[in-house]
């Protein structure tokens, strides 16, 4: 596991959650930006928090009916206007597989130990951001797939293409593809270091407007 987080301000809204299951054989990642940044955000992350726990521990057979759970829950306690944008995936090590529920901006992206690369971009609205009624069953899906060694799953915050450079250009979501791709054969830490190396290089060292944060993880 490589990870790199780097607020905007003194503190910031992007939210990291490990969670294992008491075998120790599969490990529980949730990766969440919360809307704006700064002390506010780093308040929803708290709430946040506690409503993701809870509902996971409720909903521990189907990550779906526990985002639907979190959404009704967020929806109400964050500031209208607000939201969490997540992705959330169970890694499982016996099965050598993974499940998923995507309701981020960014998408997920998988790096093939066989040089392919799939990039899950499809899935439902940020936690909290519409009310349950206007929800369906379809909102939330989760999906499943296999593991093979030296796949690569790459997570990373909207912050990241929300770098501009002086001539006022924005970094593009086809840039980080390539860039993580470029880095394939350095660690999961180097290729999060990496990648941040070359947002600053971009911004030619300028103040981030957003939180930063990138998570890697590669099945060994």
């Amino acid at each position: 596991i490589g990870f790199l987080t780097k607020p905007s301000a003194s503190i910031g809204g992007d939210y990291i959650h490990f969670d294992t299951c008491p075998n120790q054989q599969s490990l529980g990642v949730t990766f969440s930006e919360m809307s704006g940044h700064g002390v506010s955000s780093s308040f929803l992350a708290t709430i946040f928090h506690t409503q993701l726990v809870e509902c996971l521990n409720i909903f521990t057979e189907s990550i779906a009916q526990a985002f639907y759970e979190i959404n009704l829950r967020v929806h109400d306690l964050f500031p209208e206007g607000r939201f969490a944008s997540t992705f959330h995936t169970i890694i499982d090590a016996e099965s050598s597989s993974m499940r998923y529920v995507k309701a981020s901006i960014e998408p997920a992206i998988l790096y093939r130990n066989d040089g392919s690369t799939e990039v899950f971009d499809k899935g439902g609205p940020a936690l909290g951001l519409l009310p349950s009624e206007l929800l369906n069953k379809k909102s939330y899906i989760e999906h499943a797939l296999p593991l093979h060694s030296g796949d690569t799953l790459f997570l990373y915050s909207a912050g990241l293409v929300e770098v501009e450079n002086l001539a006022g250009q924005m970094l593009e979501r086809k840039d980080i593809i390539q860039w993580v791709q470029d880095d394939r054969d350095l660690s999961p830490q180097e290729i999060a270091d990496s990648i941040f190396r070359k947002v600053m290089s971009h911004s030619s060292g300028e103040q981030l407007m957003d939180d930063v944060s990138v998570l890697v993880i590669r099945k060994s």
